[in-house]
């Protein structure tokens, strides 16, 4: 059955976001203090902050050299990769550091991150933002120490942002809505019993990729007698703790036939869960977004059946170049929209990875 749905949904693809990542530079960190390196994401450091900006200048001694400064909101798989791919942009480049933060998910610790770089004084900060409203106030102490931000990715309540770069979180559930109703369409006798596991509850971006999935799949679900919503609760983003609800639900939901994660992490957790139990993967629905190694490499082996990928090259190509242009002098008046998201299944992956 899931071949042909495969099938039937490959061509399913919609341009445009962003939902999730950091990043710039691979050049020299050694020269810029700050930080406790997570395989690229450094975490500014509560002490030495006036050492730190002294450096910081140093580093920027020559006229040519450019520094970013970038607050992530987490350190996830994706959001290594993403940074990643960004240093390895920004070192092309031959003329750009980068020094970054890594929140946790946690917006006091990220507004103390804006804060460590500001320390710093960057070109540039690129804030992907745990909060819309949570950093808000943290734009303003960044314009005020003249240094101009680039909101990435998620919104920001402020309009003294020098631009913003991404898409609407919420079509990442859109397409995962999608992908599921075609499957109900294929199959006219079929019922969804679905779970949903959060990345966190009260962030801007996972309530956007909720709403998306809710409005109109869920809602449709549930008036046509086809289904309905059985739990949903947080996974924090960890393969660990999606894998410890996952055991939890099949024991309480034993006619749950679908999970929806908010990133491949917890997708992962998920699927090795139900392949513990002995679940038939044949007849679940498991998905998750990103399009990460791990998510892709799920997806091959069938134990993952769709997620939402996103051309890092793309996106990283975009930020950067934004990025840039702010630290020069420029200001956007409109979003800078992205190009980069679409659906992925064991169907089209060969396909999408080759766009690249």
């Amino acid at each position: 059955m899931k071949k042909y749905v495969g099938l039937l949904l490959a061509g399913i693809l919609l341009g445009s976001v962003c939902l999730s990542g950091c990043g710039s530079g691979e050049t020299d960190k050694e020269a810029l203090p700050a930080a406790e390196d997570d395989k690229g994401m450094q975490d500014a450091k509560d002490t030495g902050e006036t050492d730190q900006a002294g450096d910081a200048k140093d580093a920027k001694a020559d006229s040519a050299q450019l520094l970013i400064g970038i607050a992530c909101y987490s350190a996830d798989e994706y959001q290594k990769s993403w940074l990643d791919t960004f240093e390895a942009a920004a070192e092309s480049k031959g003329n750009i550091k980068v020094v970054s933060t890594n929140a946790d998910a946690n917006v006091e610790k990220q507004v103390s991150d804006v804060e460590s770089l500001i320390a710093q004084n960057p070109d540039v900060i690129i804030l992907r933002a745990v909060d819309a409203d949570g950093l808000a106030a943290s734009v303003d102490a960044c314009v005020s120490a003249g240094i101009p931000v680039v909101a990435s990715s998620y919104e920001v309540h402020n309009d003294k942002i020098s631009a913003w770069v991404g898409a609407n979180q919420k079509d990442n559930g859109i397409l995962q809505g999608e992908y599921l109703q075609g499957i109900l369409d294929a199959n006219p006798d079929m019922k969804m019993n679905l779970c949903y596991i959060w990345g966190g509850f009260g962030l801007t971006g996972t309530q956007e990729r909720y709403d998306g999935l809710i409005d109109p799949f869920v809602n449709k679900l549930k008036a046509d007698g086809r289904g309905e919503l059985l739990a949903e609760k947080a996974g924090n983003w960890s393969a660990s703790d999606a894998m410890a609800l996952t055991e939890d639900w099949i024991q309480s939901f034993p006619d749950m036939n679908v999970i929806v994660c908010q990133n491949d992490e917890m997708a992962a957790g998920a699927a090795n869960a139900l392949k513990a139990a002995n679940v038939d993967m044949e007849k679940f629905y498991l998905l998750g977004i990103d399009g990460s190694a791990n998510g892709q490499q799920y997806i091959r082996d069938g134990l993952i059946d769709a997620t939402i990928w996103t051309d890092l090259n793309d996106e990283i190509s975009t930020n950067l170049d934004v990025a840039v242009k702010v630290a020069g002098g420029e200001t956007y008046k409109e979003p800078v929209y992205l190009n980069s998201y679409k659906l992925m299944t064991k169907d089209n992956i060969d396909e999408l990875l080759g766009s690249k």
